[in-house]
């Protein structure tokens, strides 16, 4: 009986010790995380169909293929797709920068009704290993904040 426990606790371990290797690193340094990441395909929407001041209503999910009033086909990088946790349609807003009547810098998609989750999936034939994001709130204010935001992730591969 103790050779049977001897066999079975070394795969335990391997498998444990191979688990542990994967790690969730967060950083409030953009800058630094750039520069760490030099050759990171970034997903921005300044090339978006929506300009300055404005804001669209878009189709969920979002992703490669999507033709609306927010964007073309091909600005949403393949292999990722944003989406309301919610059924399909009309479901998110993209803001142009100032959209909205606030300071928002850059175009931001966003949930089109408070408090629903926002979606990033990434396709699971095209393994993602490092990912950054601006994360902030619509505000009318001067001050753009986190404030009561969550960030939740969900790693299917159960590396973390």
């Amino acid at each position: 009986m103790a050779k049977f426990t001897r066999i079975a606790v070394i795969p335990l371990f391997l498998l444990l010790f191979f688990t542990v290797q994967a790690s969730a690193e967060y950083t409030t340094n953009k800058a630094e995380f750039m520069q760490s990441f030099p050759d990171l395909k970034l997903q921005e929407f300044s090339n978006s169909k929506v300009g300055p001041g404005n804001a669209v209503k878009c189709e969920s999910p979002m992703d490669t293929f999507t033709n609306d009033l927010c964007v073309s086909p091909g600005v949403i990088l393949p292999g990722i797709s944003f989406a309301a946790f919610a059924p399909p349609g009309i479901r998110l807003v993209m803001l142009g920068p100032g959209g909205f009547g606030g300071s928002n810098p850059n175009t931001a998609l966003l949930t089109l009704n408070v408090g629903e989750t926002f979606a990033i999936r990434f396709d699971e034939n095209n393994p993602v290993n490092v990912v950054g994001l601006d994360v902030g709130c619509v505000s009318n204010a001067d001050v753009v904040t986190t404030a009561g935001s969550k960030l939740r992730y969900l790693d299917l591969t159960g590396a973390l």
